[in-house]
């Protein structure tokens, strides 16, 4: 189970998710995973980038975006180990055209809101 952090809850994280995805994987021309598509489509763990930080950019895992861009760490609602399996759920959609239900799942199944924690 995973702690949310950085004042996030359960239900703030899928509504910044739904915000900013447009319920399919977030994959360039080329088919690559990427933070945010030009089409605007952000990806489960990209939701959380501030709208102009060049990290948005950025085509690699979590572990990579937080070690090259460490002032998003702020950002983040997970720690790393969650944002890591978070963007795992997402990258491997059995089924991508359902990845918003699939990572709302994800998150009832794994995220602690804060006040539960107690």
């Amino acid at each position: 189970m995973f702690q949310a952090i950085n004042g996030w809850t359960k239900e703030t994280m899928k509504a910044r998710i739904h915000d900013y995805n447009y319920g399919t994987c977030a994959v360039d021309a080329n088919g690559t995973c990427c933070y945010q598509t030009s089409n605007g489509n952000r990806c489960a763990v990209g939701a959380f980038i501030p709208d102009d930080h060049r990290s948005l950019a950025h085509k690699s895992g979590a572990r990579s975006l937080l070690q090259n861009y460490p002032d998003l760490a702020t950002n983040m609602p997970l720690d790393l180990d969650g944002l890591i399996e978070l963007q795992h759920t997402h990258d491997v959609a059995a089924n991508p055209d359902r990845v918003l239900e699939l990572l709302d799942a994800w998150i009832d199944k794994n995220v602690q809101d804060p006040e539960d924690a107690a």
